[in-house]
């Protein structure tokens, strides 16, 4: 009986794609602030989510993208990869390791550059 009233309860279940892990949602959630800057949701979720030669190839061109924004708006920026951190502490939680890796990678590796950018920056060199 229990297992007809469950499948009454909810029969929508089954016509529902693969429910999406909360680190995905959150992801999902920052694709205005993504926009700001310049990247697209779906280029940045190949990066965050598993495909990492997606993030090996655009690597220059997404620090050059965050390092503009972080000149004119570093708030934007600094957002960005504070709600990152949150999200890889979820992927973490979430037993989703190597999506917690990636964020990692991509945060670790965006900061360095907008860290080497500045110095450039504050020792006369011109970037562009």
């Amino acid at each position: 009986m229990a297992k007809n009233v469950n499948s009454l309860q909810f029969p929508f279940m089954r016509i529902l794609p693969k429910q999406k892990d909360l680190y995905q949602v959150r992801i999902e959630l920052l694709a205005p602030y993504f926009h700001r800057v310049g990247l697209s949701l779906r280029a940045t979720q190949q990066c965050l989510l598993g495909q990492k030669s997606q993030w090996f190839d655009q690597k220059r061109h997404l620090g050059d993208l965050f390092f503009r924004a972080y000149q004119h708006n570093r708030s934007q920026v600094l957002l960005i990869i504070s709600e990152l951190r949150k999200i890889q502490q979820l992927a973490v939680r979430e037993e989703a390791y190597e999506v917690a890796h990636n964020i990692h990678v991509f945060i670790r590796d965006i900061t360095q550059y907008i860290y080497i950018c500045e110095c450039y920056l504050q020792d006369g060199g011109l970037l562009y």
